[in-house]
């Protein structure tokens, strides 16, 4: 009876999400199983705090992009990043991640921070046996900056537990702890977003007709030259 108790007390080895739960269990009984996904950069118990039912809240890292600047920002150094209207930005979360080769991870942004117009437009998840900082890119499709501060909690991520590991070869990747050169590469330009556009669009309009009503100007006149010579002749 015993036996079967413990069994029911461990986590299935059928798929699930994480939970506090789950947490709290292995706490007690294998503490090291769940604090490897963390690497030691925090306590156990601080990290088991943050969960909420099945998520986990993430916060900013030390480094930044933002497509129109130039270089890297130092966001420990800056205390924060702004994310102007229309700018793609790659952001890295400041806890260091070992993700086992069993599970996998969602990574999104908190739905507070989606209120103001923040589109997720990297990877969703996160793949078995990742290890190092995450890095996620997000749009500002609003009309207004975003500040992020340095270690803020922005991001949320869920935690799956797979059937079974996979293969050593498909998790062995380096360790990420800068954030990926070609998401940076490919991020650089001008600022492009709707409300920018419906700007120019309200800006041509305005041009547009201004221009037809000095040309109907120009027309009557005209007219009324050719009308008033044909009188006089």
């Amino acid at each position: 009876m015993s036996d079967q108790k413990e069994k029911r007390d461990e986590p299935s080895d059928v798929g699930f999400f994480l939970g506090e739960g789950d947490i709290s269990k292995w706490e007690n009984k294998d503490r090291k199983r769940f604090e490897k996904i963390f690497a030691g950069k925090e306590e156990l118990n601080k990290i088991a705090e943050n969960f909420e039912g099945i998520t986990c809240d993430l916060r900013v890292g030390d480094e930044a992009f933002v497509s129109t600047d130039n270089e890297i920002t130092n966001v420990k150094k800056e205390r924060g990043i702004m994310i102007p209207p229309g700018t793609t930005a790659v952001i890295q979360v400041y806890e260091y991640l070992n993700i086992p080769r069993d599970f996998m991870g969602f990574l999104t942004f908190r739905f507070t921070h989606k209120q103001k117009g923040l589109v997720n437009v990297s990877g969703f998840h996160v793949d078995p046996g990742f290890e190092g900082n995450l890095a996620l890119s997000v749009y500002n499709a609003g009309p207004s900056n975003v500040y992020f501060k340095y270690k803020e909690e922005v991001f949320t991520i869920f935690f799956f537990k797979l059937h079974k590991k996979v293969s050593e070869d498909v998790a062995d990747r380096k360790p990420m702890t800068d954030l990926p050169s070609e998401a940076i590469e490919y991020l650089s330009g001008p600022p492009v977003n709707i409300y920018q556009l419906n700007k120019k669009v309200e800006k041509l309009e305005n041009k547009v007709t201004t221009y037809t009503q000095i040309l109907i100007l120009i027309a009557t006149g005209l007219v009324a030259s050719l009308l008033a010579y044909a009188f006089i002749r």
